[in-house]
């Protein structure tokens, strides 16, 4: 999975310049389920410390198991989270996120807002209307 935050211009005018920030570095990670992962206020203190892209399951081992669709390597659920600001001279503007390379049905949730899924690949998801200025801090949370 690879992340970037993207603006696209100013709310009220067609201007289409854009901004894009990668967002790869500083990412959280649980390999399992964790119900409240979704929520804003969770404490991720203890979760792995990744950089993006990062596949997880190149960490198992490989099993005649797991021979369907997975390159016998097994599946399952993990999660990301990653905490930002937003800078202040994007108020006004449009802001999205972009997810590529995701694997397998991905679910985004923004400030624990849910903003939208994707099954495979690329995702471009709109923010705009979860950041609150002037802290502008934002906390994605992925499976």
């Amino acid at each position: 999975m690879i992340c970037n935050f993207v603006n696209v211009g100013r709310k009220e005018s067609m201007n289409t310049s854009r901004i894009m920030t990668n967002l790869n570095l500083d990412w959280k990670f649980f390999r399992g389920d964790e119900p409240r992962a979704w929520y804003k206020g969770l404490d991720d203190f203890t979760w792995r410390d990744v950089t993006l892209p990062h596949d997880w399951s190149v960490e198992e081992p490989f099993s005649q198991e797991h021979s369907s669709g997975t390159g016998y390597l097994s599946g399952g659920i993990g999660w990301y989270r990653k905490h930002f600001s937003i800078p202040q001279e994007l108020e006004g503007k449009r802001v999205y996120i972009t997810f590529e390379g995701v694997y397998n049905h991905s679910q985004v949730w923004c400030n624990s807002y849910y903003i939208g899924n994707r099954p495979t690949d690329t995702a471009l998801l709109p923010m705009t209307s979860l950041i609150s200025y002037p802290s502008a801090k934002v906390t994605m949370s992925s499976p």
